[in-house]
């Protein structure tokens, strides 16, 4: 199945020319085109390449039912055809998708048996465990692209312009060029050592609009990196730091950009309510047409003020992720929310006209028992109680929603050491939850995939040995669960039992 430009339906945000000439360079995201381009790393790399005219540049995103497993909007070569492949990965199951789209397209995936392309590789999980890739990558990236951004046009200009072919003296010379921002595993113990956080400049946003992605047809800006918080399950301090947050005269320039194109402004932070001008910058939007979609909001956070913006720009989904339910469990990952604060906001937000209340809950923390689980029933059957006590004056019932995941020990959070639940004891306090959170009625339970789960906690925790190991059943099968029985058969870390 081939792709036409024309099936994309996407929206330039800038004015862009492609080059028909010029060093060919593959952009790939080893994952669907419906999350790629909902990825503002990925399109930043491939706008600002794009943007130098001088190269040819093409976007490759996973396609299984595809002969040679990608998909690709402009389709000026084949990836097989690229002198650079840079790889943006952001979840550790990427990895096999990966390996599986370089096998078809006859790309040795191991570096030292590989003579061309060059394979450069950066985003969230390899910043996080860059040795995984070491056998795999020519170059690892680390940290924030922007902060090496310069150099990759640069470096890609120095080819073109030499006609450079032979590929050891491509690597020589991105070592060069790269030395403080790639993993060398021959000088780097420590894999964040050489990670910098620097400071912010101009916001990521969105240069292609597309209606294909989960943020349809709307345009994405970062308005801060880093958190404030440290909950000691999450990957962002670690990946971005602490707070920093991007100047109002940085994002209003480029807010107004994306107005002229679209209605729909979605601010990107790992915590939206940390921007210190939020009401303003929101306000601003909606003033100029727009309306706006909230990311990630600290419900301590939400006063009277924003809960109402909330409501003005029509989001009615009203999202809680209090992690757990317990006092021990809190203490544990440091996101002390406490429950007073769930019903406050509750009693504000319902009567507003919130239709939908989400709530986010991790099980499988290793000192997690019985109790902690009945925790979580007894604050959702609180809920339930709020909501039909209001059910009557608003003459619908508020649809309550749960996910419940499993927590994944990745590697670099504060609880990486800590071991991985087994199967059999998550689904019984899965299905427990299930079954006791059905009888309060009205309830809709999301869960995640333990398959994925393990795949997820394996691959983050593993040595570019484990890579190297996968290869091979990947070629044989890249099904999850295939690899999933082939790793679990093989298993010699310690899980909850």
């Amino acid at each position: 199945m081939r792709h036409h430009k024309e099936d994309y339906q996407e929206i330039f945000i800038d004015p862009i020319n492609y080059s028909k000439h010029g060093t060919r360079i593959a952009v790939l995201y080893p994952n669907t085109y419906y999350l790629g381009m909902s990825n503002l790393g990925f399109q930043g790399i491939f706008y600002h390449l794009l943007q130098s005219n001088i190269f040819r540049v093409s976007r490759f995103f996973y396609e299984p039912q595809n002969p040679y497993k990608t998909s690709s909007p402009e389709n000026h070569f084949s990836l097989k055809q690229a002198s650079i492949i840079f790889i943006s990965l952001s979840f550790e199951t990427d990895y096999i998708n990966l390996i599986d789209i370089l096998l078809v397209n006859g790309i040795e995936p191991q570096k030292i048996k590989r003579s061309y392309p060059l394979i450069g590789i950066g985003g969230a999980f390899p910043t996080m465990n860059p040795s995984f890739f070491s056998g795999i990558a020519d170059l690892v990236f680390l940290g924030e692209y922007e902060d090496y951004l310069d150099k990759i046009i640069d470096f890609c200009s120095g080819i073109h312009q030499n006609k450079i072919q032979d590929n050891l003296i491509l690597k020589q010379k991105a070592l060069d060029i790269f030395s403080n921002h790639i993993y060398d595993k021959s000088t780097i113990d420590n894999a964040n050592s050489k990670m910098a956080y620097p400071s912010l400049n101009q916001p990521s946003y969105t240069h292609i609009l597309t209606n294909n992605t989960s943020f349809s047809n709307t345009f994405l800006i970062e308005i801060t990196r880093g958190c404030t918080f440290r909950c000691r399950f999450c990957t962002v301090p670690t990946l971005y730091g602490k707070l920093r947050s991007f100047d109002m005269d940085k994002l209003l320039p480029v807010i107004d950009k994306g107005l002229l194109k679209t209605n729909k402004i979605g601010l990107v932070s790992a915590l939206t309510t940390e921007y210190p001008e939020l009401a303003y910058l929101v306000r601003y939007i909606n003033n100029h047409g727009g309306l706006v979609t909230f990311s990630s909001l600290r419900l301590e956070q939400i006063n009277d003020e924003l809960l109402e913006l909330i409501h003005i720009n029509k989001q009615n989904i009203l999202t809680i992720a209090p992690e757990v339910a317990s006092q021990k469990l809190k203490r544990k990952i440091r996101k002390p929310i406490r429950i007073e604060k769930i019903f406050s906001l509750l009693h504000r937000a319902i009567p507003m006209g919130f239709k939908k209340i989400k709530f986010y809950f991790m099980i499988g923390f290793p000192e997690e028992d019985q109790q902690d689980l009945d925790d979580i029933i007894s604050l959702m059957r609180e809920v339930k109680f709020v909501l039909n006590t209001y059910a009557p004056q608003l003459k619908y019932m508020p649809e309550l929603i749960l996910s419940i995941n499993q927590f994944i020990p990745k590697s670099m959070i504060p609880l990486s050491e800590e071991p991985f639940m087994d199967k059999k004891s998550f689904l019984d306090r899965l299905n427990y939850l299930k079954k006791q959170l059905i009888l309060l009625g009205n309830i809709k339970i999301n869960t995640d995939d333990y398959t994925e789960n393990y795949l997820q906690w394996r691959i983050s925790q593993g040595t570019d040995e484990l890579a190297l190991e996968m290869i091979p059943l990947i070629q044989n099968n890249p099904s999850f669960k295939s690899i999933y029985r082939n790793l679990e058969r093989n298993s010699k870390h310690l899980i909850i039992q």
